[in-house]
Parts: structure tokens; sequence; C-alpha cells
């Protein structure tokens, strides 16, 4: 049985089942899957005798607040709570008239039904330790199986098509609301989902928390949702209830065709993981791409699908047009593979881009560093613009676009995990050591996860401790050696298991005492990136107006390399000589598939 090592200081066999509320894998590269505490939540499905039960979970809301339909009860877990009436066999169903119902709502809501049940500490027999990277799920399909649910589906089809009175419909409602202010508090957001969904005939349950969807939509971080803010929160939030409502599939197509039919000649490998291998590759044309191969037979021995999660990824990046952010022109298949096509990127990606710089002879003076990391959020505020948070942004995920480390220029890449803003999804993902406290905590991302993120990476870059574990081909076990070779981050250090990395991020102090002297504003805004309260972190728009990226220094600030005397402003400060040798080692393979550049 293959083990691959989590941090090199102990070790959990491939194929281990952990108990609810655990872990179910883990990955140097990224969680696969935290599974979540049961969570039994209050829910309202039409009762169709021949049907019951088919309706998805998070949808049952949405049809009979808007059409009067009867509701069932059934009394399981701790406490009432309103499901399916096949949810529970054993149990007995009755009927209860539909006004009846928000009370009933209420009464579960403040009995405290609705909390998350609590789970003993998971026991492993054996040492625990990271697992293979995240592998692509099987999307589940439902379908809209009733005329007033297809109905439904037709007007929300219709209402988030380019072009339809949406816009018109949340301008009105926002200025109804709102009056002559600019923008809209919490509880004038309240009223504002309150009247739009009436308009729209929906449940404001549709459209979730009113506190999340606050913080994940004030994309400037003023502290108030404008007009345009409020018109995305409608818009995504009825995306996400069409897909849920039974039009769950992909429009994306993905035609069968040969690599040469396709006009690719494929050259040698970049790198391979545990479900493909990434190849450079030339047009017909002559243009060069980045070719990734995923293998039918291997993602259909896993426990993942595969072709689902490629679709959604392949469909969200086709929306996004920023420099900073990668691209991808097609997706294809033959017999045996999926085949995703994307720009290519040469400068490698951020792991050891100061060792890189160094052997140019590039000095890494604080402008340097300031200018990167700057790209850095700017791709991060575009994705955020458009309601998408990336979810998994570490050093492997940053890439350079070429080998010019003079100017260098930023791209985020590998989209796998990348998550609506307007999502009810509840699961820890990401990688451990930069997945952000409120994740850990409740089981949900939001924007300003993806800042703390950043805020590890900026801060490991400085101080010089960027993660590395030596690399591995798919099965592969990892020798004594090897695992002694491992090197953690900030938050994995010390830390063996998944509980441990959780109680660091949420509880350890970031080591800014290691950061040099002689740049306060620059420790400031890390210190801030990686606040542990999620409110009072700033979103990355905010990040971008901080004094570290809107000062200027007169003469070049030197972090690592020889100790330097410089001015900043008036004040004379002196730079700490950063350590000068890291124990190089390559990184996993199973964290290549994505980070793909050439040497």
């Amino acid at each position: 049985m293959a083990v691959v090592p989590l941090l090199g200081l102990s070790s959990l066999p491939l194929g281990t089942t952990a108990p609810p509320g655990s872990v179910q894998a883990l990955s140097s590269s990224r969680v696969v899957s935290v599974a979540p505490t049961p969570r039994f939540v209050a829910r309202t499905p039409r009762v169709v005798p021949a049907l019951t039960g088919t309706m998805p979970p998070s949808v049952a809301h949405a049809i009979p607040v808007a059409y009067g339909a009867a509701l069932t009860t059934t009394t399981y877990g701790r406490g009432p709570s309103l499901g399916y009436a096949q949810a529970m066999p054993q149990a007995t169903p009755r009927v209860i008239p539909v006004q009846q119902t928000s009370q009933r709502v209420a009464q579960v809501r403040r009995s405290g039904s609705l909390s998350v049940l609590q789970t003993q500490p998971v026991q492993y027999a054996q040492p625990m330790q990271y697992a293979q990277p995240m592998q692509y799920a099987q999307p589940v399909q439902y379908a809209a199986v009733n005329p007033q649910e297809q109905i439904l589906l037709g007007r929300i089809s219709d209402l988030i098509r380019h072009g339809s009175p949406l816009k018109a419909l949340v301008s009105q409602t926002f200025h109804q609301v709102g009056g002559a202010a600019a923008g809209l508090d919490p509880s004038r957001l309240s009223a504002f989902v309150t009247l739009v969904s009436q308009m729209i005939g929906v449940s404001p349950q549709v459209f979730g928390d009113v506190y999340d969807d606050f913080l994940r939509f004030d994309f400037d971080g003023d502290g108030t949702l404008e007009e345009h803010e409020c018109y995305r929160l409608v818009k995504e939030h009825l995306r996400i209830l069409k897909k849920k409502l039974g039009h769950n599939a992909s429009d994306v197509q993905v035609p069968m065709k040969q690599l040469a039919e396709a006009g690719y000649a494929v050259g040698k490998e970049l790198g391979h993981g545990s479900q493909g291998v990434v190849k450079i590759a030339t047009s017909r044309t002559g243009h060069q791409v980045c070719l990734k191969l995923f293998s039918k037979a291997t993602m259909g021995k896993s426990s993942a699908g595969g072709l689902g999660d490629l679709k959604d990824e392949y469909e969200a990046m086709q929306h996004l047009h920023n420099r900073h952010i990668a691209k991808t022109f097609e997706i294809f298949q033959d017999a045996s593979f999926y085949y995703v096509v994307n720009e290519p990127y040469f400068g490698g990606d951020l792991r050891k881009v100061r060792e890189r710089a160094e052997k140019q002879g590039v000095p890494t003076t604080v402008d340097w560093w300031r200018g990167m990391f700057r790209q850095c959020f700017e791709g991060l505020d575009y994705l955020h613009q458009h309601a998408l948070m990336h979810c998994d942004i570490k050093e492997d995920n940053i890439m350079l676009r070429s080998d010019n480390l003079r100017e260098p220029e930023v791209v985020i890449i590998d989209f796998g995990l990348a998550t609506n803003e307007a999502s009810d999804v509840h699961r820890v993902c990401g990688t451990p050591g930069y997945i952000p406290p409120e994740t850990w905590e409740t089981q949900k991302w939001y924007p300003r996860g993806d800042v703390f993120s950043m805020g590890v990476v900026m801060l490991q870059l400085i101080i010089r401790k960027v993660p590395e574990t030596p690399s591995l081909a798919a099965g592969q076990q990892m020798t004594e050696q090897q695992m002694a070779s491992i090197k953690p981050g900030v938050f994995t250090e010390g830390a063996p298991t998944m509980d441990h990395v959780s109680a660091a991020t949420k509880q350890r102090p970031p080591p800014l005492h290691l950061m040099p002297q002689g740049v306060p504003d620059f420790t400031n805004l890390i210190g801030r990136c990686l606040d542990k309260n999620c409110r009072t972190r700033p979103n990355a728009a905010v990040v971008l107006r901080d004094a570290w990226f809107t000062g200027d220094s007169s003469v070049p600030q030197f972090i690592g390399g020889s100790v330097v005397t410089s001015t900043v402003g008036p004040v004379m400060r002196r730079c700490l000589t950063l350590p000068s040798t890291l124990h190089a080692t390559m990184s996993p393979v199973t964290q290549r598939v994505s980070s793909v550049f050439v040497r």
C-alpha cells in the first residue's frame, strides 16, 4: 500500500477511511476533502408521491415558499428538522400545511437544533500524513422534475442571460431600499434581498446568509455594497440556484479528436502526477502551448470522476480575461485521455524565485518584491470582482510569464478548487498551511481567505521558509532520507496532523519577528493579511491601497543578500542579512501537473 507523507513527521496509508468529521485524504499539494461534520438543516421540499427525495437539499427552500406546496417533517438527530420523507426510512413523515412552515422553521432555529453535531477526536492507528493531490469528483446531477420547477428554471435562465431586465430590476430595488445612499449596509442589504426575492418569486433563503454575502461581495472593501456589487450578488446566487434546480450539466462540449487531428505536435514532458502528465506542445500555427493529459483509466479507478470538474474549471476560465490570470484555450478527448490546452509560462513558479534571481544577478530590492506582489493582488482583486475565490493560493500556483526576472510578470494558475462567491458549499479545501483560520473553523471560504494565503506566501518567501518536499511519482513511497529532507512552512512546522495544522493556523502568531529590519510598512502589511479575524482582514482591493504599495522609496532597499544601508524617506535604516542557503529539493511531481514551466 502506497504511503505519501504530509510533513514527513508521520504517515497514514492511502485508502484509510477516517470517521465522519475527520480528514479523509490529505495532500502536500492540497486537501482532497475534509468531510464535514453531519449537519441537520431545516428544509422544505415539495411532496411529490412518486418523486419524494429527488430534489437537492439546498434547493428545498426555493419552490415551496414561492408556490405554497405542502411540506414534510421528520424528527432525527438532535432535535426536529424539516427534511425529505425518504431521508430517514424508520421515521414516519407527516404532512403539515405550508402556513405552519415559517413558525416551525423559526422554532427549529431557536431551539439550536441546526448546530453542528460534535464528534470525538479522530484516533489514528498509524501516524497521519499527506496523501495524493486532489482528484476530480463526479458532479451530482439533479433534475427539475415538475412543471413548477421547470417554470422557475426558465425564469431564472432568462434573468441571468446577457441583456435581461435583471440589472434594471436590481437598480430599481437598490434605490428603493437605499434611497440616495451610495451603498447598502448589512441591515439594508437584508431588506434589499427580501424585496428582490419577492420580485423574482423565490425564497430569500436562496440568497444565503446576508453577512456572508456582505463579506464576499464588498469588492472595494468600503463597508457597503454599491449597486454593481448588489447586482453581482443577485446574479451569482441565481446561477447557483439554476444548477441546483436541475441545470447542473455544463454547457462545455468536449469533442473527440486525436492529437494530430487537433494539430498538436507533442514535445517533452514537464511533469506528471497521479492522474496525468503535462507536456509542451506546438500547435499547427507554430505556437507553443502547455498540454495537460488526464488519463481516463486512472481517473476511472479513483473515487473521482474527473470530466465534470474539468469542464467546470474550463468554463470558469473562459470568462476571465486578465494578464495575471492563466489562459485556457480548449479541451478535447480521445479514447484514452482528456486534453486541456493552456498558455505556457516559462519563468517557473515562486518557490525558488529568489534563488533564480540571485543566479541571474538580479537585485532583490524592496521595489522588486513590491512589483511582483502587487501583480499577485491585482490578479486576486480581478478574480474577486468576478465573484470567484481561488482557494489554493501558494508559491506553486503563482507562475512567472517569462524567465526575465528583472521585470517579472505574474500569472495565477490552477483553478481546480476555485469557488463561486455565492456558493453555499461547506468544505475545507486548499493546501494545509495556507488555508485561513475561518475556513478551518466554519468550512467556508471567503475572498479574504485568498488574502490570508497570499500573506503566507509573502512571509515565507521573505524569511526563506517556503515548504519543500521531495519529488515522487504516482504511487511511489517516500524513503526515510526523503522524509528527513522535508522542510515545513510557517504554519506546518511542528504540526504532524491536520488537527495540529488547523490549531497552528488559528492560534500561532505569524513569525513576523523574522522579517528584516527596515521594512516596517511591509511587515505591517503582511501582519494585516495574516489577521486571524476574517472580518478585520483587508480584502485584495484594500491591500492594493496600503501604504507599502502606494509609498515611494528614495533608495532601493535590499531584502536578502549582503547587508546594505538604505534610505526610506528621511530615515536611515539597516537591513538584516537573511540566510543564503537552502536545502534545495524538487517539489512533489503531484504538484507539478498545474505548475507548468520550461527550464
